[in-house]
């Protein structure tokens, strides 16, 4: 039974403090012509309040983010022939996520198997949060027990099509016609997941509690005031 409650408000910085006091996120993402999603998530992650935020990216990527990201920092990371995301730095990212309060995997990764290898490995060698998206979230679909295996909290965000996959489901319909349900179903027995169900009113939900977004559209930015 779900108890109805005011979600607590996001408290003021105070004037002596820097942007080391309002964590720091690592962001595993982007792939040869996905360089925009890892830019969006990673400017995302500034906006909702990180204080240091930075992006691991394969490296002859690098010098495209850099220029996009004037307050991100980069991280070149070993790369496949395809340009995404090589098994080769599997030691290198869990050194270097020791730093971060949090790592956000995803976003742009490509589905080319070596790059979902690491997904998978990481997923269950990481000891800090992680928020999964996106391609992350296909290669979890396809290996849903690694969820067992995560040592942290982890929050999933998939959008109606990538909630399919993980339901082993075919159609988007199904999710889309009794999100609530569905989303319920997904995280029981899961005391470690948080399910951010987006689309129109998107669903964040646990197994003690669960939040309905009412504002948002159909776009992926907020707009701009003054602006229709």
């Amino acid at each position: 039974m779900y108890e109805v409650k005011a979600l607590p408000k996001i408290p003021p910085r105070k004037p002596d403090t820097h942007k080391g006091d309002y964590g720091r996120i690592l962001v595993l993402a982007g792939s040869c012509g996905m360089t925009g999603a890892a830019c969006l998530c990673s400017k995302a992650a500034l906006r909702a309040g990180a204080g240091l935020v930075t992006l691991g990216i394969p490296e002859s990527l690098q010098g495209i983010v850099a220029s996009k990201l004037t307050c991100v920092m980069t991280h070149p990371l070993p790369e496949t022939h395809l340009k995404t995301l090589s098994e080769l730095g599997r030691q290198d990212i869990l050194d270097f996520s020791k730093r971060f309060d949090l790592v956000a995997i995803g976003p742009g990764l490509s589905q080319y198997l070596e790059t979902r290898r690491l997904v998978l490995w990481l997923l269950q060698s990481l000891d800090c949060p992680i928020v999964l998206d996106a391609d992350g979230i296909h290669a979890l679909a396809d290996n849903i027990d690694v969820l067992h295996q995560i040592k942290k909290q982890i929050v999933l965000t998939p959008h109606p099509g990538e909630m399919a996959h993980l339901m082993g489901v075919s159609s988007t319909q199904e999710i889309q016609s009794k999100r609530f349900e569905v989303s319920r179903t997904f995280i029981r027995g899961r005391k470690n997941v948080t399910l951010v169900l987006k689309g129109h009113q998107t669903l964040v939900v646990n197994e003690e509690q669960f939040y309905v977004n009412k504002t948002g559209n159909p776009g992926m930015l907020p707009p701009v005031p003054g602006m229709s």
